[in-house]
């Protein structure tokens, strides 16, 4: 089984390419002006294109999760032996609000329940 880890890593790195781009975008139209009007607006090009690399991605990743799986059970299973059983070890991971903010809600979960820390 090919390891998909690069795959996966590709399709959270445009997802939070994506909500980093959204994120601007709400930010200019919640100035209340027609500079901020203007401003989202002028992102445009960069959402279309941020949203069909993410599709793209999440294309490929779905392909390569395809291809990957065979008819033996046991080979499609993925165990979890990398996930660290002491709660220090689990509470290494320190990202900045910024990083966080631009990772999925699926991504976010899975950071804060692995015990990763937020910095401001």
């Amino acid at each position: 089984m090919a390891d998909l880890k690069p795959y996966y890593d590709n399709v959270l790195k445009t997802q939070a390419a994506l909500n980093s781009i959204i994120n601007n975008m709400d930010a200019a139209m919640l100035l209340g002006t027609e500079e901020g009007e203007e401003q989202a607006l002028a992102l445009e090009p960069m959402l279309d294109e941020a949203i069909a690399k993410a599709e793209r991605a999440q294309a490929f990743y779905d392909k390569m999760v395809a291809a990957s799986k065979t008819s033996d059970v046991v080979k499609n299973f993925v165990p979890i032996s990398d996930t660290p059983t002491n709660p220090e070890e689990q509470s290494k991971g320190i990202m900045n609000r910024t990083e966080f903010e631009q990772l999925d809600q699926r991504a976010r979960a899975e950071y804060i329940k692995s015990g990763g820390k937020i910095q401001d």
